[in-house]
């Protein structure tokens, strides 16, 4: 193998790689997008009722996370 073909193929590889780690970050990003939405809104309530005494009622954060 001379150096030509050593350096197509050591771009080849970094181009592939590129594109697996490129999608699999974009399907940990889509399918942990709920769960961000969920834990926003759980902080949220927390917050509230630490910070201004509002407590949300168990019905409300269901609702909130589209359980109900």
């Amino acid at each position: 193998m001379n150096w030509q073909a050593l350096t197509a193929l050591a771009t080849a590889t970094v181009v592939l790689g590129t594109f697996m780690q490129w999608s699999v970050r974009a399907i940990i990003r889509q399918e942990l997008e709920p769960v961000r939405r969920d834990i926003t809104v759980l902080r949220t309530a927390v917050f509230n009722h630490l910070r201004h005494g509002e407590a949300f009622t168990e019905h409300t954060i269901r609702e909130r996370l589209g359980y109900e």
